[in-house]
């Protein structure tokens, strides 16, 4: 895990090094710097995203995670995620296919479920290739709402995937 995070803060500072080192190394206009500027800006906002995301994990394992439950419509949540991510899709040339099912209604923390939901549709989009699709859904399934995210990427390694299933289904009980 801790190689995982280790490559998940790297990238983004590599990013924020290179974007700046480039702007730097160029006879760059106030225009160059602004965009710099701005992309350094979102970098970071990743990198906090991250280590928050981090934070809460680590809260949840140890049991002491605050939970601000409240209704939530699953479908209109995903919506909005996919409507956040569509202009990335877009210029990735990738497409976000939704399947909805209206007033799907769960008890939860809005806000770590966006969290969660973002993470993996980022993913998806990192680790799907030019062309592809992503399907988002929300239906019920006997007495559950069940959220699925598939897409055409490369997936998990068969050797890891039971691990994860493990610490998802441990963490979400």
């Amino acid at each position: 895990m801790t190689d995982n995070i280790a490559h998940d803060l790297r990238s983004p500072i590599t990013r924020i090094r290179g974007i700046a080192e480039t702007t730097l190394m160029s006879s760059g206009s106030t225009t160059d710097y602004e965009i710099m500027a701005g992309s350094v800006v979102e970098e970071c906002d990743r990198l906090l995203g991250m280590i928050n995301t981090m934070l809460d994990i680590s809260e949840a394992e140890a049991g002491v995670a605050q939970m601000a439950p409240v209704d939530i419509d699953m479908a209109e949540v995903v919506r909005d995620a996919c409507e956040i991510f569509r202009p990335v899709a877009e210029n990735n040339h990738l497409e976000i296919v939704q399947h909805l099912t209206p007033n799907s209604f769960i008890r939860g923390d809005k806000l770590k479920i966006q969290r969660a939901l973002s993470n993996i549709l980022d993913n998806a989009l990192k680790y799907t290739p030019a062309g592809g699709t992503i399907a988002v859904s929300v239906n019920w399934n006997e007495s559950n709402i069940v959220a699925s995210i598939q897409d055409t990427g490369i997936g998990i390694p068969p050797a890891d995937l039971p691990a994860s299933l493990t610490d998802f289904q441990r963490r979400s009980e």
